[in-house]
């Protein structure tokens, strides 16, 4: 018997089955979906392994209907590999965040904000169980993120603008960010 209602509904997530030669046998996925509102929702999940291995995820979308949308994800993951007590056992600690953020053009007509943000570490995609058979996540090298925010008077003319990135390179850990870069245009 499943009820049906016209209202959004909380509930469990299933896990599912998932047997690893690294990791041990494990449930992943498993968790809770929040229906808070008609604005937002919040899926928690989590990912459990026989060796130890571990893994936390949220999951947020969120909208304000002629204002703004976004998704915001947070990942935390500890993988333990190999024995214990043996010279292959060794464990990561990896996080992963995302951010999505895009404001309606009806919003504010003098000023948009937007977020396009995926930071993690250098680890996270090659231990992260969910990504062992995507070869495009494995082998990327570069990861980008931007945030940027700008401000017109169309009175006198003048539009100001910021916009701060940051740049990752997977392979060497590297990290290359640039603080605010400003422009100012007066017509």
């Amino acid at each position: 018997f499943f009820p049906f209602s016209s209202s959004y509904q909380s509930g469990f997530l299933m896990p599912t089955y998932m047997d690893d030669s690294n990791r041990g046998f494990g449930l992943t996925d498993g968790g809770y979906y929040f229906a808070i509102s008609d604005q937002m929702d919040l899926k928690l999940r989590a990912d459990i392994f026989t060796k130890g291995s571990w893994a936390l995820n949220m999951e947020s979308n969120y909208v304000k209907r002629y204002k703004y949308s976004g998704l915001l994800q947070a990942s935390y993951q500890v993988t333990k590999t190999g024995d214990k007590g043996l010279p292959d056992y060794s464990v990561a600690k990896d996080f992963k965040v995302v951010w999505n953020h895009r404001q309606d053009a009806k919003a504010s007509p003098n000023s948009t904000f937007s977020a396009s943000v995926n930071f993690s570490t250098s680890s996270y995609e090659r231990s992260n169980i969910n990504n062992l058979y995507n070869s495009q996540l494995l082998t990327q090298n570069t990861k980008t993120s931007s945030i940027s925010y700008s401000r017109s008077f169309p009175d006198i003319g003048l539009t100001l603008s910021g916009t701060t990135n940051i740049a990752q390179t997977m392979r060497d850990s590297s990290i290359a960010v640039t603080l605010p870069d400003l422009n100012i245009t007066l017509s």
